[in-house]
């Protein structure tokens, strides 16, 4: 472990900061406080000498922190929204480095919950005494930049059994979280197996970042000369991410309904596996979901008994199977970086739950924050007046009708100029993944 930051962290700065933020700021359309300093200059309040240990504004930092849990998330969606632009105009190199943002800033959102602002070369973590402490250097002594402080701080984060529970907590299938489900199995989500199953999410879909592999790929493709360019292979991706969101459309008990079914089917697999050494094709697999079921009270005639046995949607997600295509050679986002999206994706949907978790505990009055995604949603196109009377779930409509016009679309797109002349307004919609993290949150 190359820091131990993580694990000698407290969030309850943070959750203090944002009951404030709640009543004094977001009710009052506004984010932060206007003359918070570190909002007005963090990179030069942060060079300051007076920067350091013992010495920051707490009220001041803790607020700037808690703010940027949701504003953090937020910008990881829009740079993965750049990430699909960038792809449809041909430009996989584009796509790559925008999806490394993304991938980043998922991680500062995660990091900000925990009471650690992930800054320049300074950065700070708030203890259970509620003292700032300042830190520059990882335990062997290497300073830390903030993409190498993003990156060891994950990895910490990631191997901490007890952050598991929050993980567990983001994901809902019939108004349960997968802590439920698997408490009804007979397992606990403190039990070894609870955290074999977190780390084979990490190691599977880089929930923990491989950032150092991702940046080298990222500077690669921004500072290196692209001496040819690969063939977008348009319709494929087209397909590909109409096929992204069908599976993170919003639906009753959970606001990314697909894809939590399919996490919650892996993770009873798994346990399945983990407790009887037996895969999920054996015959008393039934007998193991059927005292699930039982325990919890769901009836065994909804689609969801059906999906779970692979008796429908046998297939995994299209978003867990493409995430870890790379796993082997990363090279191969150089001609489709689809998988370095996928994995930016996942990541953004745990990071805005993990947000929604954390202002949920915090008792932020939601209604408060309407000013915000509204704004926002205009202002990047989403909605075409402000204040507006939809909701955050109504912006999937709009995705929902582009992809039917598309796939009734009696003319086959084959080329990216073809997608300018007759679907751009259509493809504009599909680009717009910014939509997620409002519904995501709950707002």
């Amino acid at each position: 472990m190359a820091t131990n930051y993580v694990v000698r962290s407290s969030n309850q700065p943070v959750m203090n900061a944002l009951k404030i933020l709640s009543k004094r700021q977001f009710s009052k359309r506004r984010m932060i406080g206007p003359r918070n300093k570190y909002a007005i200059d963090l990179i030069g309040e942060t060079k300051l000498p007076t920067f350091s240990t013992g010495n920051v504004d707490v009220n001041e930092l803790s607020q700037y922190i808690a703010s940027s849990i949701l504003v953090h998330s937020f910008d990881g969606w829009n740079f993965i929204s750049r990430s699909f632009d960038a792809l449809f105009a041909g430009d996989a190199a584009t796509a790559i480095h925008m999806a490394y943002y993304s991938e980043l800033r998922g991680a500062m959102s995660i990091l900000a919950s925990e009471g650690i602002g992930v800054f320049n070369r300074k950065h700070l973590f708030f203890d259970h005494g509620n003292v700032g402490i300042v830190f520059t250097q990882n335990s062997a002594n290497k300073a830390l930049t903030t993409h190498l402080a993003a990156k060891e701080l994950m990895d910490e984060w990631a191997s901490l059994a007890n952050k598991k529970q929050v993980v567990f907590d983001c994901i809902q299938v019939n108004n349960r979280s997968l802590t439920e489900w698997i408490t009804a199995s007979g397992h606990s989500t403190t039990s070894g197996y609870a955290s074999s199953l977190l780390g084979e999410w990490l190691r599977l879909w880089s929930i923990d970042l491989k950032l150092d592999v991702d940046q080298q790929l990222r500077n690669e493709t921004s500072y290196r000369p692209h001496y040819s360019i690969p063939s977008p292979h348009i319709k494929e991706r087209l397909n590909e991410v109409m096929d992204i969101w069908i599976n993170l459309e919003p639906g009753d008990g959970s606001y990314y309904q697909s894809l939590d079914t399919h996490l919650l089917r892996l993770s009873l697999e798994s346990l399945f596996k983990m407790s009887t050494g037996r895969t999920h094709r054996h015959r008393t697999f039934t007998g193991f979901i059927d005292s699930i079921f039982n325990n919890l009270g769901e009836s065994k005639e909804q689609i969801l008994y059906e999906f779970l046995f692979r008796r429908t949607s046998p297939h995994d997600n299209f978003l867990l199977a493409e995430a870890k295509k790379d796993a082997l050679d990363p090279s191969v986002n150089f001609t489709n970086p689809m998988p370095l999206i996928c994995r930016a994706i996942i990541l953004q949907r745990f990071a805005t739950g993990i947000a929604k978790i954390i202002y949920t505990k915090s008792k932020v009055n939601f209604a408060n924050l309407k000013f915000w995604w509204q704004d926002a949603a205009f202002k990047y196109g989403l909605i075409s007046e402000n204040p507006s009377d939809l909701t955050p779930i109504d912006l999937y409509s709009d995705v929902a009708d582009s992809i039917k016009e598309i796939q009734e679309n009696a003319t086959p797109v084959l080329n990216i100029k073809e997608i300018n002349g007759s679907i751009i307004g259509d493809v504009c919609n599909l680009k717009q993944f910014q939509r997620i993290c409002f519904w995501g949150m709950g707002l």
